[in-house]
């Protein structure tokens, strides 16, 4: 597993076998991430808001933005942690990747728990808003000097054909 120094390139990412879970601990990356939906939901364009409720970037699915700023919704990482521990984090680099707001988006809660989990492209695609999602992997695993595996490349390269990177659930 991982990566020879002469690994194929595809978007600036070395692609290579990924270690599937070996030595994965979800508590070495911190909870930091859980105080930030107020940021998340703040952050997204005017696309994604309208008279009082936010849509999740995967489904379109509206949720109440209540007066602290929250919604009745998942905190999601885009690139999901075991994702990046099978793509090769560093230690050090754990919780910030955690708590990188890059990374992290509302999600329903039934998508994030029943369907998206930890995995990753080749796995999982979103119902809406597949281009923005690769953009958002790649961005976030170049960013890390993360790695894809062959057949996270390929779906990652079908979503990017398949329409616009901006996020609109309200126009």
């Amino acid at each position: 597993m991982g990566c020879s120094a002469d690994a194929e390139t595809w978007h600036g990412l070395r692609v290579c076998d990924e270690r599937l879970r070996d030595g994965y601990d979800r508590d070495a990356f911190g909870t930091g991430y859980r105080t930030l939906e107020d940021d998340i939901i703040a952050a997204m364009p005017s696309t994604m808001k309208f008279a009082g409720q936010v849509y999740t970037p995967y489904s379109c699915i509206a949720f109440d933005i209540t007066p602290s700023g929250t919604a009745a919704t998942d905190i999601e990482h885009i690139v999901a942690l075991a994702e990046a521990h099978d793509s090769g984090i560093t230690d050090d680099q754990r919780r910030a990747f955690a708590a990188d707001l890059d990374n992290l988006t509302i999600a329903d809660p039934t998508v994030n728990r029943s369907q998206k989990g930890a995995r990753d492209a080749a796995e999982w695609m979103p119902a809406r808003h597949g281009a923005w999602y690769a953009g958002q992997v790649i961005r976030v695993k170049l960013e890390y000097g993360l790695t894809i595996d062959p057949d996270e490349r390929d779906a990652l390269e079908a979503l990017l054909a398949g329409g616009k990177a901006e996020l609109n659930c309200v126009n």
